[in-house]
């Protein structure tokens, strides 16, 4: 035996889906506790001046969900500039091509139709060049165990919200924002110490 065949590197092809953009923005909304009308002008802003569509066919829905949890960070207290924004969006879009090619760079330039020098120079700004081995163990570690709950990730940002706005209102709200401050400060430490259940 002359040795072992080396293991091809996995390929994630991508997912289509046909959806109801509003059903999207309404599950979405309901996650973060926002109102149906919050849901419709998300939607309604997405096409204006056009109506939106009932449905949109065949999106590339992986694509689409990494490029909108890596745009999450961008809008952390403010809106971010135009510039962070699609810095965020590429930079997520390029690690999904990364791993559906194997970790192909001229690849993944022609899916975002980019010139691979352009690609490189992202990655490289993202800290991802020389390039890690995106299509397997970085997708395929269980994230789980090193992220924070739910409760400590809400916590946090409600937290950091509260923070920013205290030193803007006024006097009366000051005292308030300031208790609500020390709440979700508890609950955040109760909820990163909280031993799980075993399952």
């Amino acid at each position: 035996m002359t040795g072992a065949t080396p293991h091809p590197k996995p390929v994630f092809l991508p997912r289509l889906r046909s959806v109801d953009p509003f059903e999207v923005a309404l599950t979405i909304a309901r996650a973060m506790a926002l109102s149906q009308d919050r849901a419709r002008l998300a939607v309604r802003s997405a096409w204006y001046p056009d109506e939106p569509p009932q449905v949109v066919p065949f999106l590339d829905a992986d694509a689409w969900l990494a490029t909108a949890l890596g745009c999450i960070p961008a809008f952390s207290v403010t809106v971010p500039s135009l510039r962070v924004l699609r810095e965020r969006a590429l930079r997520s879009m390029l690690v999904v091509m990364l791993a559906r090619s194997g970790n192909n760079l001229s690849e993944a330039s022609r899916a975002v139709g980019t010139h691979r020098k352009v690609v490189r120079e992202r990655l490289r700004r993202a800290g991802l060049y020389p390039i890690p081995d995106i299509s397997g163990e970085l997708l395929t570690t269980h994230v789980a165990s090193k992220a924070p709950s739910a409760a400590t990730a809400y916590a946090g940002a409600t937290l950091t919200g509260l923070r920013v706005l205290t030193p803007k209102a006024n006097p009366a709200d000051q005292t308030v924002l300031e208790a609500a401050a020390r709440v979700v400060e508890r609950i955040g430490r109760e909820s990163a110490t909280r031993v799980p259940p075993q399952g």
